[in-house]
């Protein structure tokens, strides 16, 4: 009967030691952490975030990047043509004794800008996207239908589109 007496246990005692066990359970999962790649198809939504709007600050910060660089390069297109301005119309003055002027009007405005009516190949050669047949091919158009009245006279040259003459605008003029 001793035993008997023993082996039975008070509901109190159950109840505590049932509870011991949930806490145990409950600490060991807590403390268990599996890995994160450890379930196919689940990702942390901090890493989709960063997924999704990386790309976005990337391109807004490169948009920054390359507003700056067109600027500079509108900047050194510009010297690069008075260079070249200035140097045809020094061997232009030193072979026939004339000045840098063509037909009254200057090639490269002061503010290094070309006049599309007056300048040399060389000159339209230095403005970005034109080449020399592009210049040349300007020449032709100029001496076959007369002096531009707009920019938009040049879209009548073979090579030159709406994408070309936007980036031209900033560097060219017209003058009569």
């Amino acid at each position: 009967m001793r035993t008997q007496a023993r082996m039975k246990l008070d509901p109190q005692k159950l109840l505590i030691i049932g509870l011991l066990i949930a806490a145990v359970a409950l600490v060991c999962t807590a403390l268990y952490r599996p890995e994160r790649d450890g379930q196919p198809g689940w990702a942390a939504v901090n890493e989709q975030v960063k997924q999704t709007i990386g790309p976005i600050e990337k391109v807004a910060d490169s948009s920054a990047d390359a507003a700056k660089n067109d600027e500079k390069k509108r900047q050194q297109t510009r010297s690069k043509v008075s260079a070249n301005a200035s140097a045809s119309a020094r061997v232009s003055a030193g072979a026939t004794g004339a000045s840098a002027k063509d037909d009254g009007g200057e090639t490269v405005s002061s503010d290094g800008k070309v006049d599309i009516n007056h300048a040399t190949v060389e000159q339209l050669d230095a403005l970005p996207g034109i080449g020399a047949s592009k210049a040349k091919a300007i020449m032709a158009d100029r001496e076959q239908n007369g002096l531009y009245h707009s920019a938009d006279d040049l879209l009548r040259v073979k090579g030159i589109g709406p994408k070309l003459l936007e980036k031209l605008k900033s560097f060219i003029v017209l003058q009569p």
